[in-house]
């Protein structure tokens, strides 16, 4: 017969043990979320009396509770209390640092949807692992993790029933359900104004407002009247002034080429003084069409952001994931880009960037906007055929490419092109003499990075000359687009380039832009955002074609009044406004626009119906 004596101590010694697993789960999680927001603090905030804020109960609990979750379902699994918190901390310790580095560099906090950014990486691996350091590194880290996991497992596993296991998780995650359901944020507030002091994060906690950015996570609330006939209304108040029937001589259409330059800043318009200009060849094309800036919607990355607003004169700045080609996959077997309209009035499309297909799933996209051919060069050509420069495809590499792949010259040419040699690395490009820094206020550090950068610029410009020559042999009319996707996010030199202190923290968006011609053209200093840059050029070049979709009437409209719509707007006087409040002679057509994008990237695609887009 059992002993009643021993069932009361087996019972409660089962009691403490679930005391003891839920107090530790909970201290474990109250210090995670204190070292991690502390950190955040440190790095970003640093007011003393904001040490606490986040310490408000309502928030803390949830921010919390996150962790706790997380926390007990690892232990749920594992049954091994410390193994469980070292995984969970390493987690919530990459994503504080992630979040740190990103509003630094771009103003903008770690967002649920950021996981597309964080699982690109994982496409490169198979390229990656072809050096020998890279595969050193890699198994230097393995062996230490499988270490840090040894020493983890030989600590005490404080195992617990499954049943109190599975309650503690249910119970957080009913918790954070609630939370989600009822905790809500405007959509508009998730978007700080470059200030980690003003935004929604501190407020809430970095774990909660991850969990809270889900419910915006695949698409924007629909903008205020959006609705069928609003969309109609709007497609009819804006029709082409084009005549279908009366298409242009193909011998009189221009070549249409747009050149990247990876990560490209104008040195000398930031003050920065130097012996010698280390892109002379981009520099002589200021005094024939003038010194111009391109407004990218990103900056440090996310080429594909530029990419998207320069094919779609479309805009990244309501759109929550960071691939905005995301909503154009399995969405459509065609889309409405503007390369669209080249192609319906005889252009040959071409797309040639020295990168991997896989990236930002370009290979997929590019058929569904209307080009003829893409072409990958670290994906389509053998490894042993590459010419690489510091382990990236050298840019004579590209424009040998480039010219291989050009149509005949009874077929006009719209074009767009991407290097990568000059995307980061720069400490392994050798400093020079005739690139030296005269500016006397500046660091050494800084010094060091700018002549190493300048190096790397010398090497596009040389080859953007060759690719210049090539057309200039050539008969057919040809302008050549030539900027930066983006600035590089060199953030240590930036305290010495004046430029970006204080109030001007929109010109980490503007990079240089040039064209060549040979043709004459009125020499101009613009500032054009990507999305409104065809609309110039189209202006520019006085180049009506009529099978444009139907958005482009109005993107043309908005380019009459507005130089920029991007994080902000510029109209043609250079006034400045927030995106968020334009002036009222602008809101109506701006209104228009982003009906109009939600319509065809996230809503029903009530503009297509009865073109060739629709179903």
């Amino acid at each position: 017969m059992t002993n009643p004596g021993n069932i009361c101590m087996d019972l409660s010694y089962l009691i403490d043990i679930r005391a003891v697993c839920g107090d530790q789960l909970a201290r474990f999680s109250l210090a995670i979320v204190f070292t991690s927001e502390t950190l955040i603090w440190l790095f970003l905030d640093t007011r003393p009396r904001k040490l606490f804020s986040y310490l408000r109960p309502w928030w803390f609990l949830l921010n919390t509770a996150v962790i706790f979750a997380v926390l007990s379902l690892i232990y749920s699994i594992s049954n091994h209390l410390y193994l469980s918190v070292f995984l969970v901390f390493l987690v919530a310790i990459s994503l504080v640092a992630i979040h740190i580095a990103k509003f630094k560099i771009l103003g903008i906090p770690l967002f649920f949807w950021d996981y597309t950014v964080l699982k690109e990486p994982l496409l490169y691996i198979p390229s990656l692992i072809q050096k020998k350091s890279t595969i050193l590194i890699f198994l230097s880290l393995v062996a230490l993790f499988a270490g840090m996991f040894y020493l983890v497992l030989r600590l005490p596993a404080h195992p617990c029933p499954l049943g109190f296991r599975i309650i503690c998780f249910g119970f957080s995650f009913v918790l954070v359900g609630l939370y989600y359901r009822f905790a809500r944020v405007p959509y508009h507030k998730l978007f700080p104004a470059n200030s980690f002091r003003d935004s929604v994060v501190f407020k809430t906690g970095l774990f909660s407002f991850v969990v809270l950015t889900a419910r915006y996570s695949k698409s924007t609330p629909p903008p205020e009247g959006y609705s069928s006939e609003t969309v109609i209304k709007i497609i009819e108040n804006h029709p082409s002034r084009v005549n279908p029937d009366e298409k242009p001589a193909m011998q009189d259409l221009p070549n249409i080429i747009f050149y990247s330059v990876e990560s490209l800043m104008d040195l000398e318009s930031l003050g920065v003084e130097m012996a010698n200009s280390p892109m002379p060849f981009f520099s002589s094309l200021t005094e024939k069409t003038g010194r111009s800036f391109f407004v990218s919607p990103t900056f440090g990355g996310q080429t594909v952001q530029p990419e998207f607003e320069l094919l779609t004169g479309l805009s990244q700045y309501h759109l929550s994931i960071p691939n905005p080609f995301l909503h154009v996959i399995d969405n459509y077997q065609k889309f409405p880009a503007l390369s669209t309209g080249f192609k319906e009035a005889g252009y040959y499309c071409l797309g040639v960037q020295a990168v991997s297909a896989h990236e930002f799933q370009r290979r997929r996209y590019y058929p569904i906007i209307d080009f003829d051919r893409f072409v990958a060069l670290e994906s389509d050509y053998p490894r042993e055929e590459w010419e690489l420069v510091h382990h990236l495809l050298s840019d004579d590499y590209l424009v040998k490419k480039i010219k291989d792949h050009l149509p005949t010259e009874d077929k006009p040419l719209f074009g767009l092109f991407l290097n990568n040699a000059t995307h980061a690395s720069y400490f392994k490009w050798e400093r020079k003499e005739e690139y030296r820094i005269l500016n006397k206020t500046y660091t050494e550090k800084s010094r060091d990075i700018l002549e190493r950068y300048a190096a790397a610029i010398n090497h596009a410009d040389q080859a953007l000359a060759k690719l210049v020559r090539h057309f200039e042999s050539q008969t057919r009319k040809t302008v050549i687009v030539i900027f930066g996707d983006h600035l590089p996010g060199l953030v240590s030199v930036f305290d010495d380039l004046k430029p970006f202190q204080s109030d001007k923290n929109y010109l980490k968006f503007r990079t240089p832009m040039r064209i060549w011609s040979n043709i004459d053209l009125p020499r101009s200093d613009k500032v054009i955002s990507a999305n409104l840059l065809l609309a110039y050029l189209v202006d520019l070049l006085n180049l009506d074609l009529p099978a444009f979709p139907a958005h482009f009437q109005l993107i043309r409209e908005l380019y009459q009044k507005i130089d920029v719509l991007s994080g902000n707007i510029q109209d043609k006087e250079g006034n400045r406004f927030s995106r968020r409040n334009p002036p009222e002679s602008l809101r109506k057509l701006i209104d228009e626009y982003n009906i109009i994008q939600y319509d065809l990237l996230e809503g029903k695609q009530y503009s297509l119906k009865g073109t060739r887009y629709s179903g």
